[in-house]
């Protein structure tokens, strides 16, 4: 069986896309995703960095030891905490993932709207104004980014 070429360069094998057929651009995202652990500790440490730097060593110990537990979980070869981060192994973890993030940004929707009525109900704009708007925002520019993607 031939392997099939790269249409803009004969001399070079087409993708892992072209070869895996109908989902293997699926697949290729999938294995990107892999390196997540390596980026959970980078992530942790520069938070605590920060936390120290804005003189709040007890946030930065708060940091770690969470941090580092949710390293320890990513690494511990549970389905939930491969599909939590970003570490499918196929499509249907991936679904899966993609369902959870989309019920966790629902629920945030809605405890950014709470949080803006009670602001407005108090006569104030504050923090949960700005997020809300920032929040509807993303969704939007999101959803056309995806949609034009599709």
């Amino acid at each position: 069986m031939m392997t099939p070429r790269d249409p803009r360069n004969s001399d070079r094998p087409a993708p892992d896309a072209a070869r895996d057929g109908p989902g293997g651009l699926l697949l290729v995202g999938v294995r990107r995703l892999r390196g997540s652990p390596v980026r959970l500790l980078v992530t942790g440490a520069v938070t605590a960095l920060a936390a120290l730097i804005g003189h709040k060593p007890d946030l930065a110990l708060m940091t770690v030891v969470i941090f580092a537990v949710a390293f320890w979980f990513s690494r511990s070869g549970n389905e939930v905490a491969q599909v939590m981060f970003g570490q499918a192994r196929d499509e249907r973890d991936l679904r899966l993932a993609e369902r959870a993030a989309l019920l966790a940004q629902t629920i945030m929707a809605f405890v950014l709207v709470a949080g803006f009525l009670i602001e407005v109900a108090r006569g104030y704009t504050g923090a949960f104004t700005w997020l809300a708007a920032v929040n509807g925002t993303v969704i939007l520019a999101c959803a056309a980014w995806v949609r034009r993607r599709v």
